[in-house]
């Protein structure tokens, strides 16, 4: 898979978990859906450009079950699996194989509790969500596994921190720092995960990625419908990368 597909599909997981805060507060326009149709995510790196659109369908309960691509249907897909014991599984598939599963456990909050990964080559890895008495995500603990060791290895810790406001403000972990400004006030209401994963209900208007001494930049513009939803999101760093995402709604 090239590389700019790679960082596609990981953000479609991570988005939202890296940048969480807490819970999500109702707006004004309540009447209107918010299950997506559509997602698109158009990326201009110095590689190239890459642009990809997927369905996205629900169960009876209002979870996401799969986001299916447009670009190549039938092909690339990502879905939801809900169990009844606590659990569910999330798996990338290409053609008739699946690169990438996720198993996640949730806690007594319904939150998620821990998850268990593995790809296509056999790597395996584990987090563990650690929350506060508001339920706000303030630590994930990151594990290698591996057949050549007894037990699982503490590989990476992350760290999210939070205003007296409770707005996310900055998140380190081992070797990387994201620092987030919010200049104006911007409601999210696009949540490409199950609600078992906590929510960012506001959005930042910059953000400063320290990573092995070097700090790169984003600046970030909404644009709403006329039901104040999100319908675009782009993010322009400094390092010269743009990412536009745009929504479509049901």
């Amino acid at each position: 898979m090239p590389a700019t597909m790679k960082t596609i599909a990981f953000s479609l997981v991570t988005l939202f978990v890296v940048t969480t805060s807490c819970k999500k507060e109702s707006t004004n326009n309540s009447n209107a859906s918010h299950k997506l149709k559509s997602y698109t995510e158009d990326v201009l790196a110095v590689g190239g450009r890459l642009v990809e659109t997927y369905n996205v369908n629900y169960d009876a309960e209002g979870r996401p079950t799969s986001l299916v691509s447009v670009n190549r249907p039938g092909y690339y897909r990502m879905e939801y699996t809900y169990l009844d014991n606590g659990k569910f599984t999330f798996e990338k598939i290409e053609g008739d194989k699946v690169i990438m599963h996720n198993t996640y456990y949730l806690n007594s909050h319904s939150l998620v509790d821990s998850t268990f990964q593995y790809n296509q080559l056999n790597d395996t890895i584990s987090f563990k969500y650690l929350y506060d008495e508001e339920n706000r995500l303030v630590r994930k603990k990151e594990y290698i596994h591996s057949y050549l060791i007894s037990k699982p290895v503490l590989a990476n810790t992350i760290n999210y921190h939070y205003d007296l406001q409770g707005l996310l403000t900055r998140v380190t972990e081992t070797y990387a720092e994201i620092t987030y400004r919010y200049d104006s006030v911007h409601i999210n209401t696009v949540q490409l995960e199950p609600a078992y994963f906590p929510f960012q209900e506001k959005l930042p208007t910059h953000t400063y990625t320290t990573r092995h001494g070097r700090t790169i930049e984003t600046q970030h513009t909404y644009q709403y419908d006329g039901q104040r939803r999100l319908i675009q999101e782009r993010a322009a760093g400094s390092d010269g990368r743009v990412t536009l995402k745009t929504y479509t709604y049901q």
